[in-house]
């Protein structure tokens, strides 16, 4: 068994979603200005922390030690396309309704349909899923950050805030076990409401599907030189 890594590395921000009162929205932005982010998240509800990864950061795609891909993140998708009739493309290797995630939860959306391949392949199209070489370039109404769209329904407009924090990330994605690398298994998932925010934005989580099931990877921050906190009333999706 063998490990996936995924370097990416530039300039980013990432976000930390979540829920505060008035009174403590008033303090964490105190907090921020004088401490910084860390210190100001385990008095808020912070529930998501996406990172968002643009076209010029840099990526790199390590297997066992062997770069399968580098350069930039908008090289990673030049041939990106919705699929149409009549073309070559692998579905099989996602074709898995067990999505194994981290600390939010995902699912296929209630649109995919996983009965069989030509459905799924179908329900993909429907849903204006992307591929390219490398890989399957999926939103969150695709698969779906259940997580999120609960606190859609939960959290009042009022209530709902994010801290933006911007700079020079090094972020690592990974992922053991692994039998073999195929990009076929690769999805990059992407937020609807940063995607409608954001000219050059691509992804902030990565999935690989691996022994029947579809495995969110593992993110870490690995050195972070930081510019600058916001801390906002809104979530994207409310822009």
């Amino acid at each position: 068994m063998s490990k996936l890594d995924i370097i990416v590395q530039g300039k980013m921000n990432r976000y930390y979603l979540g829920c505060a009162s008035e009174e403590l929205f008033l303090e964490a932005e105190k907090i921020i200005s004088s401490s910084g982010v860390d210190s100001s998240l385990e008095k808020l509800d912070v529930f998501f922390s996406p990172m968002v990864i643009d076209g010029d950061n840099s990526v790199e795609i390590i297997f066992d030690g062997d770069s399968k891909f580098k350069g930039s993140v908008s090289d990673l998708f030049k041939d990106k396309k919705e699929y149409e009739e009549g073309d070559s493309v692998e579905t099989e290797k996602i074709r898995h309704n067990t999505i194994e995630a981290n600390s939010t939860k995902h699912a296929w959306s209630e649109d995919i349909d996983l009965e069989d391949k030509q459905s799924f392949l179908d329900s993909l199209e429907m849903n204006g899923a992307s591929f390219s070489q490398c890989g399957w370039w999926i939103g969150d109404d695709v698969l779906t950050n259940n997580t999120y769209e609960n606190k859609l329904e939960e959290v009042n407009y009022e209530e709902r805030l994010s801290v933006v924090e911007y700079g020079n990330f090094n972020v690592a994605f990974s992922l053991d076990n692994i039998e073999k690398f195929d990009f076929h298994s690769l999805i990059w998932n992407f937020d609807y409401g940063l995607y409608e925010e954001r000219d050059n934005y691509f992804f902030s989580n990565v999935f690989y599907a691996n022994n029947g099931k579809v495995y969110q990877l593992d993110e870490v921050i690995e050195s972070l030189d930081q510019k600058q906190i916001i801390i906002e009333r809104d979530w994207p999706i409310d822009g």
